[in-house]
């Protein structure tokens, strides 16, 4: 006889479906735990500078600082992702448009010629 988490008795027939039952409810439990499981990260020796930059970003951003951290995180941990990267570039090149800028062989030829 085997007890299921939620107090129901299942017994193991011939073909073991209640023990497949139960091995079911076990990797649920087992995936369940795993989603809601969270790491923590201990930054030692943060310059005073840096500290204080990433908490007026909070501030900017209405986040508090271990949000802003962890929203940083997360941002810089998808552009690892070469799609993702990809994707991001490609939404600021829409967001900023195509901006042409001077010649730079004829600005090192002026710079030169004004010598």
């Amino acid at each position: 006889m085997l007890v299921a988490r939620n107090g129901r008795t299942m017994r193991r027939g011939a073909n073991g479906a209640g023990f497949l039952a139960l091995a079911n409810l076990c990797l649920m439990a087992i995936i369940m735990q795993a989603e809601v499981s969270m790491t923590s990260l201990l930054v030692r020796d943060m310059d005073a500078k840096t500290l204080a930059r990433l908490k007026a970003r909070a501030l900017l951003n209405g986040r508090s600082l271990q949000a802003e951290v962890r929203a940083i995180l997360e941002a810089e941990a998808a552009m690892s992702d070469r799609s993702a990267w990809l994707l991001w570039l490609e939404a600021f090149r829409a967001k900023v448009g195509h901006r042409s800028g001077p010649d730079a062989v004829a600005l090192v030829r002026e710079s030169r010629d004004e010598r």
